[in-house]
């Protein structure tokens, strides 16, 4: 829009398949074989968009606000279930999912002509995600409490200049699990996040530039369990990679 203000709009298109598989005791048989149940479903047309403003005050500071729509999902599919003594049955399932809208406030500081500075602020809506339910069309719905709640991550980095062509990157974060203890699941055991990044840019022209990414997540230990049922400590390392290509018309 000008030296200092920009914007960019965003749309996106999803794709969701997701399977829950459950094993239970059995109802009527104390001590017998175990019932278990599979659900199986797909939503193949979800959209988002996203939106973001750009402004710089003064030369080498940026201050980023973007924002990422929520999408909502609409999963058809099966329920299969297996219970011994009776064989297995089918029915059509139904399942609506909303994931969350992320807000997210960014701020880059360059030094100099080598090195850049970074920090970011992100908060993720995910109280929107409040229950799993699976509407069985001839038998009882399945209803899963998660009550999770929304999270911030707060993250900072640098970046060094090698040479007119490559860039160096590194960051260190923290980001807040959206589960609660009287909900978590052996489903998605979730634990606090400490997140270290590293990261490479290569930009062989004014037009195309392309970035690799690698990410290390360590999770904290949580604890999972139903009274006497069960009891089950968790701890979680995550390795995300990723690669992109950009080019400017």
């Amino acid at each position: 829009l000008s030296d200092q203000w920009s914007v960019g709009l965003g749309v996106s298109y999803n794709y969701l398949e997701g399977e829950l598989s459950r094993t239970a005791p059995h109802p009527a048989i104390p001590g017998g074989p175990d019932v278990r149940s599979r659900v199986t479903g797909d939503d193949s047309a979800s959209w988002g968009y996203n939106v973001g403003v750009l402004f710089q005050p003064v030369e080498g500071t940026r201050i980023g606000l973007s924002y990422r729509s929520e999408v909502d999902y609409g999963l058809e599919g099966k329920t299969t279930l297996q219970i011994p003594g009776l064989g297995t049955q089918r029915f059509d399932a139904a399942l609506d999912v909303t994931l969350p809208a992320i807000a997210d406030l960014s701020i880059t500081q360059q030094l100099n002509e080598r090195w850049t500075l970074y920090a970011t602020a992100m908060w993720t809506e995910w109280s929107r995600f409040d229950e799993l339910v699976v509407e069985n069309r001839g038998f009882t719905n399945v209803v899963e409490p998660q009550e999770w709640q929304d999270t911030w991550l707060f993250s900072v980095g640098a970046s060094v200049q090698l040479s007119p062509t490559w860039m160096l990157r590194a960051g260190i974060g923290t980001d807040e699990t959206p589960t609660r203890d009287e909900h978590r699941s052996v489903r998605v055991p979730n634990g606090d996040r400490l997140l270290l990044g590293l990261g490479a840019s290569w930009t062989p022209s004014d037009e195309m530039s392309a970035d690799l990414g690698y990410m290390f997540i360590k999770e904290e230990e949580v604890n999972v369990g139903r009274g006497t049922a069960y009891q089950a400590d968790f701890q979680t390392d995550i390795h995300i990679v990723a690669l992109q290509v950009n080019y400017r018309f």
